[in-house]
């Protein structure tokens, strides 16, 4: 499902430089509201479901990255110890790790596994949620 991050009248585009109607706030985010539907209705059992963060990726997934601006900001992942399953060939996702400083910027995952900055209201970036589970739910 391909979802802007977050929605609104006076959250300007990219190049408009009008941000003061943005906000990289997940809790507020039309991207959690899409999270939280397809929770209650594919996984009601979990304890929690959100999209993954930069800190999930980096502290516990083996990305180690090297940070390069050049017309845009990106973190070039060394992928020798990511799972397979934590990017695609697919589809690039969103993270809900906001760019430092910036309201209308938050980190996403491409398909070649780099981290580059994506304005809020894109709507071609995918929606990939994280469960929480009990592990009594676990069989």
């Amino acid at each position: 499902m391909l979802k802007p991050y977050y929605s609104s009248d006076d959250c300007g585009s990219a190049g408009s430089g009008d941000q003061s109607g943005c906000s990289t706030d997940y809790s507020v985010s039309t991207i959690k509201q899409v999270v939280d539907i397809w929770k209650e209705i594919y996984a009601n059992e979990a304890s929690n479901a959100r999209l993954i963060t930069y800190e999930d990726l980096t502290n516990n997934l083996g990305f180690e990255n090297s940070f390069t601006c050049t017309g845009g900001c990106y973190y070039s992942g060394l992928l020798v110890n990511v799972p397979t399953w934590v990017y695609t060939n697919k589809y690039t996702y969103w993270t809900m790790s906001s760019v430092e400083e910036s309201l209308s910027s938050v980190w996403a995952l491409s398909t070649s596994g780099d981290f580059f900055t994506a304005h809020i209201n894109l709507n071609y970036i995918a929606v990939r949620p994280v469960l929480e589970l009990n592990k009594s739910a676990l069989n």
